[in-house]
C-alpha cells in the first residue's frame, strides 16, 4: 500500500534488534538521551498528576488555548514574527498537523510538491488523497542551489499543484537554502496560487534566521512538533499555524479523524512552556545536537574524498553519498549491513525514496541521526574505519 507509513519505520526498528547492544545508535530519529529533558518531565508529570480534574473534559479540536498563547511567544522568539493564539491548532504529532494541511488546502488528485530523499510526505499526502510531485535529487547536496528554481518549474508545468513543502533545515539532507532559491520559491507560490507547508520541526536545531520572513503568513502553513523540539518525542504533540480564517476548515479536517489532543500531553507542554524561561531546555537541546554534530564532523571529515559528507547547517540528521563505493556496486543496504555488524546501526538511503522510483535516478545514501546518540565521536571514527577498509578491499 502506498500510504503505509510502516513501510518507513517499522523496519528500522526490526533490524535494529540485531546489532550489538554496545554499539551506536545514528538510526532512528529520536531526541534523546539528555538528562535536562527528564527533570523537567518528571516536574511536568507530578504537575499534572495535582491538577488532575482538568482531564474529566474533552480538550476540543482546536487544542488547550493557554497553551497556544504560549506557543505564539515560542514561535515569535526562534522566527521575529507575531502571531495570534487563535491562528494555533494543536494535533497528534507533526505527522497529523501535515495531514491537515494537504486534506484542508487540496483537493483529491491535487498534488504536492517537494524533493526527496526525504521525510516521507509521500504516505501522508495519499491518506489524504493528494498525489506528490517530486524532485529527485541524485546528488542531495544540489538542494540548497537548485531547489526554488525546479519548484518552480514543476509547478508551472502542473496547475494542479496546490502546496509546496518548505523543509528548513532539510530532513535528511541537513542544508539551507540560498537566498535566490528562497526567491523562487516565494515568487513561484504567490504567482500560481500555490500554499507553502513550512515544515519547521528543526526550526531550533539552527542559528540560520528563519527561511518563512520572505514569505507572506496570510497565504502560508507552518507546521511544527513541540516533542521534537523539547526531546520528548513520545508526548507526540505537533501544532499547524495558519492565517484565523482558514482555521475552522483545517480543524474540522482533524475533527473527522479524532476528538482532540491527548490532554495529558497539552498539559504536560503547558507546564514546560510557563518554566521555560528559567529551565531553557529548548536552547540546552539545541546545543546538545549541535555539539553532536560537531564531534560527529570532526571524523567524518576524515572520509576519503570519494565518499562526501558534508557538515549539516543544522538539524539532527547527515548524509553519507557512496560515491566511489556505489560505483563499486557497494550499495546503501550493503554498507548499511556492514556498519550494523561493527555496532553502528544507521538507516540505508533507499528507506528515503518513494517506492518504484528508477534506481538508475536514486541517491546512494547512508542517514545518519545524532538525534539518540551522545558518543557521536566514536560513531563518526567507526564509520570510517568500516568504510574505509571497504574502500580497501575494492
Amino acid at each position: 500500500m502506498p500510504t503505509d507509513f510502516t513501510r518507513f519505520f517499522s523496519s528500522f526498528f526490526r533490524e535494529n534488534e540485531q546489532a550489538k547492544a554496545e554499539g551506536f545508535d545514528l538510526s532512528i530519529g529520536n531526541v534523546c538521551q539528555i538528562p535536562a529533558v527528564e527533570q523537567v518531565l518528571q516536574d511536568a508529570l507530578i504537575h499534572v498528576s495535582r491538577n488532575s480534574r482538568k482531564l474529566t473534559k474533552y480538550p476540543g479540536t482546536q487544542g488547550y488555548f493557554p497553551l497556544n498563547e504560549k506557543l505564539v511567544e515560542l514561535m515569535k522568539k526562534e522566527t521575529g514574527v507575531s502571531f495570534d493564539p487563535e491562528e494555533i491548532v494543536l494535533t497528534n504529532g507533526a505527522c497529523d498537523a501535515l495531514y491537515g494541511s494537504f486534506y484542508t488546502f487540496s483537493s483529491p488528485g491535487d498534488y504536492s510538491c517537494y524533493c526527496i530523499p526525504s521525510f516521507p510526505y509521500w504516505s501522508i499526502a495519499g491518506k489524504a488523497g493528494v498525489k506528490s510531485s517530486l524532485i529527485v535529487y541524485k546528488n542531495p547536496f544540489d538542494y540548497t542551489t537548485s531547489y526554488g528554481d525546479a519548484v518552480q518549474r514543476k509547478i508551472e508545468s502542473n496547475k494542479r499543484i496546490k502546496t509546496v513543502i518548505i523543509n528548513e533545515p532539510h530532513n535528511p539532507i541537513g542544508k539551507l537554502l540560498e537566498p535566490s532559491q528562497v526567491n523562487s520559491l516565494r515568487d513561484a507560490c504567490v504567482d500560481n496560487n500555490v500554499m507553502p507547508i513550512f515544515d519547521d520541526v528543526y526550526r531550533s536545531f539552527t542559528d540560520s534566521s528563519w527561511v518563512g520572513k520572505d514569505f507572506d503568513m496570510n497565504s502560508a502553513v507552518i507546521v511544527d512538533s513541540f516533542s521534537k523540539r523539547f526531546g520528548m518525542p513520545g508526548l507526540r504533540l505537533g501544532f499547524a499555524r495558519m492565517p484565523k480564517k482558514l482555521v475552522p476548515y483545517y480543524r474540522a479536517s482533524l475533527a473527522n479523524q479524532v476528538v482532540g489532543i491527548n490532554m495529558i500531553t497539552a498539559l504536560v507542554a503547558d507546564y514546560i512552556l510557563e518554566h521555560e524561561q528559567e529551565n531553557k531546555l529548548s536552547r540546552k537541546i539545541a546545543r546538545e545536537m549541535s555539539e553532536r554534530q560537531r564531534k560527529l564532523d570532526g571524523q567524518l571529515k576524515k572520509l576519503n574524498s570519494g565518499i562526501v559528507s558534508p557538515r549539516p547547517d543544522g538539524g539532527i540528521y547527515r548524509l553519507i553519498e557512496l560515491g566511489e563505493l556505489a560505483r563499486k556496486n557497494v550499495m546503501p543496504m550493503d554498507a548499511s549491513a556492514l556498519l550494523m555488524k561493527n555496532g553502528v546501526k544507521t538507516v540505508p538511503g533507499d528507506k528515503l525514496l518513494v517506492h518504484g522510483i528508477d534506481p538508475e535516478r536514486s541517491p546512494k545514501l547512508i542517514r545518519l541521526s545524532v538525534g539518540g546518540e551522545p558518543n557521536t565521536r566514536d560513531a563518526g571514527q567507526k564509520i570510517v574505519e568500516v568504510l574505509e577498509s571497504v574502500q580497501k578491499r575494492k
